[in-house]
């Protein structure tokens, strides 16, 4: 600070002292405890241990040798001295709420399903939009603890095993939406189950060559149930009329190297609505009509596009994941293991 200028303030404690020095630290920390200085050096003196390890025994006593620590309580009783007790951290009444794109409508009403329910048991909602963007998930998880949120609603980009286990860890508890796994409390929809209804819908809408426009891969769930209906049916999934939105960047050049062959698909299944959205546009633009499209949520874009859709329960597993949040809280943190994890069924809506 240069001489002449009004002086800073600042929340930290100085007690006439280097603040970069520990026992500074240590000082504040037992003073505010219930210690007075001379307690402290007394208790240090008495068990011959330092002012620090007094400090530690009384704050992370994990952390200090059992020899050591049964000194220093062993002092402590003797002269009769009792810290005051910590108070427990209050809640802050603020859950966290990350999705991965606030764009899609089925994203923004499970916002505004779960943005009613705090409203309703006097709490608020902190938001972030993680963008399709996994560093940013984990820096927003890691904001959430900064804020000190009682909880955190998760629309996750990632459900491998080594992830769930690192949000287990988080300094508050997560319920996980729109997917589910035992490890970790966790409400959402049998996406296997969905991908098996658009193929069942379609086939019996007589169609015998259907392309899939999504994500494919092992553990796409929907793409999964949609193949496997289809071999089942006899009408096997087609590798040339599958387009991965993660691996393909051009949906035009897909659907010109689609239609130029002879039989071209006569209907596409998509990951969700905003895709069929995107297809059944690309679609107009280049001429071709008659194509028959089953989105995914049954959200707004469906509704207004009117073109059929696998359906998700948000109201019922957005109550079902806040009232679980609520009992997490309450219990301060988890089950110790034992999570809770529903999947709803999904149905077809037909348009």
């Amino acid at each position: 600070m240069g001489e002449g200028n009004s002086p800073s303030f600042s929340p930290v404690f100085k007690l006439n002292c280097d603040v970069t020095n520990e026992f500074c630290y240590i000082d504040i920390l037992l003073i505010l405890l219930g210690f007075t200085m001379s307690n402290v050096r007394d208790i240090a003196k008495l068990a011959g241990v330092s002012i620090a390890t007094v400090s530690r025994v009384v704050n992370t006593p994990e952390k200090v040798s059992p020899e050591a620590r049964a000194r220093v309580e062993a002092v402590m009783n003797e002269i009769g001295y009792q810290p005051h007790q910590r108070k427990r951290a209050k809640p802050t009444e603020l859950f966290g709420v990350i999705v991965p794109d606030i764009t899609n409508p089925f994203f923004s009403q499970f916002l505004d399903v779960l943005e009613k329910q705090a409203y309703l048991h006097g709490r608020s909602i902190l938001f972030f939009n993680s963008r399709h963007d996994r560093h940013k998930e984990r820096l927003y998880l890691e904001e959430c603890a900064r804020h000190k949120v009682d909880g955190v609603f998760l629309l996750p980009l990632n459900c491998a095993p080594a992830y769930l286990k690192q949000l287990q860890e988080l300094p508050y508890p997560v319920v996980v939406l729109t997917r589910t796994s035992p490890l970790i409390t966790s409400f959402g929809v049998d996406h296997a189950m969905g991908g098996m209804l658009a193929a069942k819908h379609l086939v019996d809408s007589g169609h015998t060559r259907i392309g899939f426009i999504g994500v494919t891969g092992s553990s796409e769930n929907k793409f999964i149930g949609f193949r496997q209906h289809l071999a089942e049916r006899g009408f096997p999934l087609k590798e040339t009329d599958c387009f991965d939105v993660k691996k393909e960047p051009d949906l035009v050049a897909f659907l010109k190297q689609c239609f130029e062959q002879p039989k071209p698909p006569t209907a596409f299944f998509c990951m969700n609505d905003v895709t069929a959205d995107k297809l059944l546009r690309e679609l107009e633009k280049q001429g071709i009509y008659g194509i028959d499209v089953v989105g995914f949520d049954d959200s707004m874009t469906a509704r207004l596009m009117v073109f059929s859709s696998i359906a998700q329960p948000i109201n019922e597993m957005a109550y079902r994941g806040f009232e679980e949040m609520l009992v997490l809280v309450n219990e301060k943190g988890g089950k110790h293991g034992c999570y809770t994890s529903i999947r709803f069924p999904p149905r077809l809506v037909v348009r």
